[in-house]
């Protein structure tokens, strides 16, 4: 089973709808369901981050932080970076983005801060 192509249609239509006004901040966050890297690497990263002018917060400072678990028997678990915070480059700086490996959800909560980018960078 591969959804790959369904997130990235799904992102690509909901960009397409008339409620993203191009001259607002839009941020893109939530579980993917897929990472960066390695066998999880998913193409709706990809769009994001190629087309859209996108940075993932939580990939610049905590990239190797998984954001979901899974146990398995015998103390085995499955680990990836499935959850994001993406943000325009052009518009944002990231100050700090962590995962915060708390409460009872397969998924942990991502958190990032955030301050807007002057005419001079930063």
């Amino acid at each position: 089973f591969d959804s790959q192509n369904d997130r990235l249609s799904d992102l690509q239509h909901w960009f397409q709808q008339p409620q993203m006004d191009s001259t607002l901040s839009t941020f893109v966050v939530g579980d993917f369901n897929e990472s960066h890297r390695g066998m999880y690497a998913g193409k709706a990263i990809a769009w994001l981050e190629g087309s859209m002018g996108m940075r993932d917060a939580i990939d610049q400072f905590a990239p190797n932080i998984p954001t979901w678990e899974w146990p398995l028997p015998l103390s085995f678990k499955l680990q990836a970076c499935f959850d994001h915070i993406f943000y325009k480059v052009d518009e944002w700086v990231c100050y700090d983005a962590q995962v915060i490996r708390e409460g009872a959800s397969d998924h942990f909560a991502v958190m990032g801060v955030f301050g807007v980018k002057s005419k001079e960078g930063q």
